[in-house]
């Protein structure tokens, strides 16, 4: 009887404990909704540690993609990137180049310096 009772608690412990990491990770992909109605239309494209607690982040606010400096303390304004289209062209094919030597090929400091230098260079033009 007292062997039943260790089994139903240790299931009820390892049912909650799979559920525990079943939300964290959910969470932590994003599959809490692509329309999600709370995001109010902004989507984070890609984060980039320049230093501890400090990052690049490319942010799509509507029809407009913006580079933004991020610290614990402020966020800044770094540019606007006006030629969305052919930008976001240009983030999936080095995604898709660095993909199968590295996952998270985005995010490596040359390739999204280079980029924000691109997209610097078009918005003076």
């Amino acid at each position: 009887m007292l062997w039943i009772i260790i089994k139903m608690f240790l299931a009820l412990v390892l049912i909650g404990v799979l559920l525990f990491f079943f939300i964290k990770f959910f969470k932590r992909v994003g599959l809490n909704g692509v329309n999600d109605p709370a995001s109010g239309g902004v989507k984070v494209l890609t984060n980039k540690l320049i230093a501890p607690q400090r990052y690049i982040t490319l942010v799509e606010i509507g029809d407009e993609i913006f580079a933004l400096g991020i610290s614990p303390q402020h966020i800044s304004f770094l540019t606007k990137i006006d030629h969305k289209e052919s930008f976001l062209r240009k983030i999936s094919a080095a995604n898709a180049a660095n993909n199968s030597a590295n996952w998270f090929g985005l995010w490596k400091s040359p390739s999204l310096r280079q980029k924000l230098a691109w997209a610097r260079e078009k918005n003076e033009e």
